[in-house]
């Protein structure tokens, strides 16, 4: 669409998203006018913020599109967690769980160490409070202890998830490295 476009070009758009900030179209523009290959990580995360004002204006009327702009919005800028909490509500009441857990997946292989961690609780949550899936739930607290193996707290949270998968083995295993 805009990419490409000459500085004047997107000074109008701009200026057409400030006239009318309630203009989908306007705000997916000016996402596509500040998205180019070169961008600078200010310019990728004003995009992100027309991406999540784009799906805000739509949310109600057509989430699916409101999806795009959120996942648009978190190509650009992974760490944006307001995009994130609010795909995950129009995804979870949309009864398309497994698409989040999928997203949420593409996401931890996109952030650094630093901020899977929360991205793993999420996963955990989705996995037991959700979707029922203990499987789920198991590999999100695998990974958060893998992340921080100082935890004890985390350690006892996984030793009571392989007790009620009947992962026996898991969780003898886990309680000799408790003892050694």
């Amino acid at each position: 669409r805009a990419k490409g476009l000459s500085k004047a070009a997107k000074k109008a758009i701009e200026l057409a998203v400030e006239a009318n900030p309630q203009d989908f179209e306007s705000h997916v523009e000016l996402a596509d006018a500040l998205d180019i290959a070169e961008a600078t990580a200010e310019r990728r995360a004003a995009a992100a913020s027309e991406c999540l004002r784009a799906a805000e204006l739509v949310s109600e009327v057509d989430p699916d599109e409101a999806a795009v702009q959120l996942g648009r919005a978190l190509d650009l800028d992974p760490t944006r967690t307001d995009a994130l909490d609010a795909l995950e509500r129009i995804l979870l009441a949309a009864d398309r769980a497994p698409e989040l857990v999928g997203r949420l997946r593409d996401r931890i292989r996109q952030v650094d160490l630093g901020e899977r961690a929360a991205l793993y609780e999420r996963l955990a949550r989705l996995g037991a409070e959700i979707l029922d899936d203990r499987a789920l739930t198991v590999e999100a607290v695998e990974a958060l202890c893998s992340l921080r193996p100082e935890d004890a707290d985390l350690r006892a949270r996984l030793a009571a998830e392989y007790a009620a998968a009947g992962k026996n083995t898991e969780l003898a295993a886990l309680k000799l490295r408790e003892i050694g």
